[in-house]
Formats: C-alpha cells, structure tokens, sequence
C-alpha cells in the first residue's frame, strides 16, 4: 500500500467455537474500512480458513514474517530465489518462508465503496481460525495497517469484541506503537449481551495484541 492511506478502521469479533463440541480453536472475522487519498490496486493475501501447526508458525515469526495481510508484491519478493539457490539455506529461509506463509493465505481484491473528491473508501474482510496458545488462552494479533506504513496524519482504529464467556488478560493485552512505547486500551462491557470490547487508537504503525481467557 503506498503512503497514502488516511483512515483504517478495523473491527474483529470473536467466535467461541473452542466451546462447543471437540473444536479446538476459534473463529475469527476480521472486517476493515481503509480511507486513502488515492487508488488502490495492489492484489493481497489474507488469512483464510488454512490453519498452521505452531512449530511451522514459529518458523515463520522467527523470519521476520506475521501471519496477516499482505499484498502480493511484499509477498513474493525474492522467493524466485529458492529454486536457483536451493542450497543456500541462510540466504533463502526468508523466502521459504514467504512461500510457506502465501499458501497459507488466500489471495483477493480490496472492494472499493466509493470514490468521492479523491478520497477512495474501501472495505476488507477475511476469516480464520485461531488456536490457543495455551489451554483455554488465546492470543489474537493484529498489524494496522496492512502493510505496516503509515504517512504523517494517518490514524488507526482497532475494536475487538470478545465472547460474553471471556476474560482480556490486561497483562498481555496490548498496544505497541512503533517506537516501542505503549498504547492503552479501552475496555467496555456490553449491557444486553455481555460480550467485551477492546479498542485502541492511534496514528504511527502499530502492533496489537488481545489476549482472552475461558474459564
């Protein structure tokens, strides 16, 4: 995405799934509103259905890579490079990597809303499962926006809305702006359904992490 987005607003909710029958893990939808000031036509790559085991995750985070969005071009860079050097491990983990994360994900279009003065609004949604990084604890990770590139002036909104079943860990529960400093949350319970939702704000680069516990 080039240096001209403006808003990104995303919502994520939570699916206990892990509560019933003998499903392990949880469903995760994730739902964006992207505001720039110009076209997008870059294709991406979103999470998709495809779960990963965690040592192959493991491999993944320890290359640098995150298992989110990405567009097809920050993807494929440099994976022509492993057949040609297959024997070169160190130089080319980084694109297995990329290869092993691309077909983990499903490839799509953003769809455009509407384009008004310059000022194009477009919507992104995708789905997937979550598996718990211990019993009964989950922790949900979200890179806004997509690419991780922010111009000066941009925001970031991100909400989270958690089962009515679930406690957030405010410990591990966090906001990480790219300077390292913390970003707080805002934690608010829903009257009529009981569920909680997280929300954090901010305007360089962040990371976030929701952790959330069954009893």
């Amino acid at each position: 995405m080039p240096n001209n987005l403006k808003v990104q607003d995303a919502t994520v909710l939570v699916r206990p799934t892990s509560l019933y029958a003998d499903i392990e893990y949880d469903e995760i939808s994730v739902f964006s509103t992207i505001v720039t000031s110009s076209e997008l036509t870059s294709q991406y790559y979103v999470p998709s259905q495809t779960s990963l085991e965690n040592h192959i995750m493991e491999f993944i985070l320890g290359e640098g890579l995150e298992f989110r969005p990405y567009t097809e071009e920050e993807l494929t860079e440099g994976t022509e490079n492993i057949l040609a050097e297959g024997n070169k491990i160190g130089e080319t983990a980084e694109d297995a990597a990329k290869v092993i994360l691309k077909n983990a994900l499903v490839k799509t279009k953003l769809r455009q809303v509407t384009n008004n003065n310059n000022e194009y609004v477009y919507e992104l949604r995708y789905d997937y499962k979550l598996f718990p990084v211990e019993s009964k604890t989950f922790d949900f990770q979200i890179r806004l926006p997509i690419d991780g590139k922010m111009p000066n002036g941009s925001k970031v909104a991100l909400t989270v809305i958690t089962p009515k079943e679930a406690t957030i860990d405010d410990k591990e529960t966090k906001g990480l702006a790219d300077n390292g400093a913390n970003i707080e949350e805002v934690k608010t319970k829903l009257k009529e359904t009981g569920k909680l939702a997280t929300e954090f704000s901010y305007q360089r680069d962040p990371h976030f992490t929701v952790r959330y516990k069954y009893k």
